[in-house]
């Protein structure tokens, strides 16, 4: 009221004031600063009369002193109020706290925006500083207005979606310092805005404690890490060698949960000084539904529901949806802010009654993830109680929920390795008993086997006996006995690829009898039966090497497939052979020569891809019909 009526009264005299200002200009400037001054120190008294308490930094110690003793509060409504429109004591009667009694500064969801005003003042003869130091690092927006009593004004506006540069301490948690010097007071004035999560809950305490807070929470974050690297790189070594998809499921769940605990604790910020971004205000409750939907996967797939219960494994792929669905819908805070707390809930409950029916199903195997699920719980509750009855503020810093997370995690884990070992047991049971039936079945087969022996055996060897004289009718020349036609046609395709992929050479030498029909028609059929057989022995004798190969081509016509032999190679073994048969001297009178004579042609390749052997057979044949076209009884190779 005072300060009302104080504003009335300097807007009645404005008009005069700006009359005297144009006559004496000098004197106009001093008297606004004063007027200033004056308006600065008004408030500030109208707000500590109407606040219920003040801390004094001289009288109060330096113990960490939780902001809802000493602060009073107010809901905003809707639309955005300025500063000098928050501290107006019209809007007084708004304000509730601390003389109310206890009240809680976690406001949970809501779209709305509150604002926080406490005083603290300096009586001592020395400077102090404290910190006001916030418990929740996802406040989405956090404006701060303190307001001294000689009229200074500091502003801080930050926030966890905002950039990392605007906290004023570069820390996990919002930290804000009010430094008083003596005989100073100050009002302190906190908008905040969160639609997921507007906890208010906050200490004020001293930089040593402070910075002792950071090194226990880094500490007890410190052990938190490494238990859920060993979890995920467990997770993943599992995964590795038996390829079961619940490990991957379980590595999730640690991942996710790592995640959750340090968006709540700030150092997941802190670690990626965030930029201001839509995402890193959604990124909260992302991971709270990315990490509900793993759990349940991980239990889903553990205990086997798509099998033992087809339809209440619908109902859980049908939440799954609904949280797919849920998270496209976090653009709209309004709408979906208070929903995703509830519909967490919904779902933990659900999966609760589940293990707690598969528990009476299957026993001890399913009640470990029901123990999983229910132990946290007893955990975070009993913690609570014991916190509650300590006098220790700084507790609100360590939220039961997170240990208790963390213990559930580390049961979900053994209940998972559990489970599977269970599994495993039974499984080597099953095979036990399966391989001892097929034992007794093997030992009954056997029994047949040595009976059935005996006249398999005499009916292979007859077998065996037939069908080698099979092959060789059907590979070897009935006249001259080396290998026939057939047998040459699938050798040389057999190391055209051998060649191929060796890289190797391949020759070959295609030999003909010369003027062999006058030798037929001179001598008999018979008698050109005989020489064929004996230049076959010539030929034969004259291959030294087992991977060549002696082949009757047809009529009068044989040939030699030389693997791994050059052109100078396959020369020197054809003049070798075309002397040999020379050497035989066997009558030929319808030869020039007087005896008979072979012409040879010669032809080497190097097969690769996509080549073909009857080109080299061609090659061959055209170097044959040079040597008798040169006046036979000579080797020729190609052009």
């Amino acid at each position: 009221m005072i300060f009302c009526g104080f504003r009335r009264y300097f807007g009645a005299r404005r008009q005069a004031s700006t009359v005297r200002a144009e006559a004496h200009p000098e004197f106009h400037l001093t008297a606004v600063a004063i007027r200033r001054i004056l308006l600065s120190a008004l408030s500030f008294l109208a707000m500590c009369t109407a606040s219920a308490k003040d801390l004094d930094y001289s009288q109060g110690g330096d113990n960490p002193v939780d902001i809802t003793t000493i602060a009073r509060w107010a809901p905003e409504p809707q639309g955005v109020l300025r500063f000098d429109q928050v501290r107006a004591t019209g809007s007084a009667q708004q304000w509730k706290g601390p003389g109310a009694g206890n009240w809680s500064a976690d406001f949970g969801p809501s779209t709305n925006a509150y604002w926080l005003n406490f005083h603290i003042s300096n009586r001592g003869a020395t400077k102090a500083t404290r910190l006001v130091v916030l418990s929740n690092p996802l406040l989405d927006h956090l404006d701060a207005f303190v307001e001294s009593s000689d009229g200074a004004l500091l502003q801080y506006k930050t926030g966890w979606s905002m950039d990392w540069e605007t906290r004023p301490l570069p820390t996990p948690l919002f930290a804000l310092p009010l430094p008083l010097g003596p005989g100073q007071a100050q009002s302190v004035w906190l908008r905040v805005h969160s639609p997921f999560s507007a906890d208010a809950s906050a200490m004020l305490m001293t930089q040593e404690q402070f910075e002792a807070l950071q090194i226990e929470s880094s500490a007890r974050n410190a052990w938190r890490i490494g238990f859920f690297l060993l979890g995920m790189a467990t997770s993943a070594l599992l995964w590795a060698v038996t390829r079961r998809r619940i490990y991957l499921l379980y590595g999730g769940v640690v991942l996710l949960t790592m995640a959750w605990l340090g968006q709540r604790s700030g150092d997941l910020s802190a670690w990626m000084e965030c930029k201001e971004c839509t995402l890193a205000l959604l990124a909260p409750s992302l991971t709270s539904l990315a990490l509900g939907v793993a759990w349940m996967a991980t239990i889903r797939h553990a205990v086997g529901l798509a099998k033992l219960a087809p339809r209440t494994d619908k109902l859980l792929t049908i939440w799954a949806l609904g949280a797919a669905l849920l998270a496209c819908l976090l653009a709209w805070p309004a709408l979906s802010g208070p929903v995703v707390p509830y519909y967490l809930g919904l779902g933990y409950l659900g999966l609760l009654t589940i293990s707690a029916l598969q528990t009476l199903r299957q026993g001890w195997p399913a009640g470990l993830f029901l123990g999983a699920q229910v132990f946290p719980i007893v955990l975070t509750y009993g913690q609570t109680l014991a916190d509650s009855a300590s006098p220790d503020p700084i507790l609100m810093f360590a939220p039961p929920g997170h240990n208790g997370l963390v213990i559930g995690v580390i049961l979900l884990g053994f209940a998972v390795g559990l489970q599977q070992a269970h599994k495993l047991r039974t499984q080597l049971q099953a095979l036990r008993t399966l391989l001892t039936q097929q034992n007794q079945a093997l030992e009954r087969a056997r029994q047949m086997e040595i009976d059935l022996e005996a006249t398999v055996s005499q009916r292979t060897q007859s077998l065996a006996l037939a069908a080698q004289r099979l092959e060789s009718l059907s590979t070897v020349d009935g006249v001259t006995g080396v290998a026939n036609r057939r047998r040459f046609d699938e050798t040389l395709l057999v190391e055209w690829g051998r060649a191929a992929r060796d890289k190797r050479p391949l020759s070959i030498a295609l030999i003909d009898v010369d003027w062999f029909k006058a030798y037929n028609d001179r001598y008999g059929h018979p008698a050109g039966d005989d020489c064929l057989r004996q230049l076959a022995r010539v030929f034969e004798a004259g291959v030294m090497r087992s991977g060549d190969l002696i082949a009757r081509y047809g009529g009068e016509e044989f040939v030699l497939i030389a693997p791994d032999t050059d052109h100078n190679g396959i020369k020197t073994i054809a003049n070798y052979l075309c002397q040999e048969v020379f050497a035989l001297a066997m009558a030929h009178e319808g030869s020039h020569y007087g005896r008979v004579s072979v012409s040879i042609g010669v032809a080497t390749a190097h097969p690769h891809q996509g080549s073909k052997a009857a080109t080299l057979v061609q090659e061959a044949d055209a170097a044959m019909y040079r040597a008798k076209a040169q006046g036979r009884h000579r080797v020729a190779g190609p052009d």
